[in-house]
């Protein structure tokens, strides 16, 4: 039985469809933050192309997190989805989601596998 992840569609070790799925994704964040610095690390070690939107020198990025997200609060993951967009605050939380969609290897990504088989 082939296995395959319900949250990115790929097989283990499978990288197809990262890239597609990242354009539903846009981190808001300010550069010094250490918290975001966190949450940009993660991405790198990902390797998913998601959007970085400064939210502390761009007025439109800024007023599109007030709006949007309820606060000035970063980092904060903007998920576009069927039904609108969904905020997330908080880099352990970004990071624990990003890496269950997009990391084969962790083990929550397994476990979504693992719960759809």
């Amino acid at each position: 039985m082939k296995r395959i992840c319900v949250n990115c569609g790929s097989s283990p070790g499978a990288r197809a469809g990262y890239k597609e799925a990242a354009r539903e994704l846009a981190l808001y964040q300010f550069y010094a933050c250490p918290f975001c610095v966190k949450t940009r690390r993660a991405i790198h070690r990902l390797n998913v192309p998601i959007e970085l939107r400064d939210a502390q020198n761009d007025p439109l990025h800024r007023q599109a997190l007030q709006e949007g997200g309820g606060s000035i609060k970063v980092p904060c993951l903007r998920i576009e989805g069927q039904d609108g967009a969904t905020w997330m605050y908080e880099s352990s939380d970004i990071i624990g989601y990003l890496n269950r969609r997009f990391d084969p290897e962790s083990a929550d990504h397994q476990e979504a596998v693992e719960q759809a088989t």
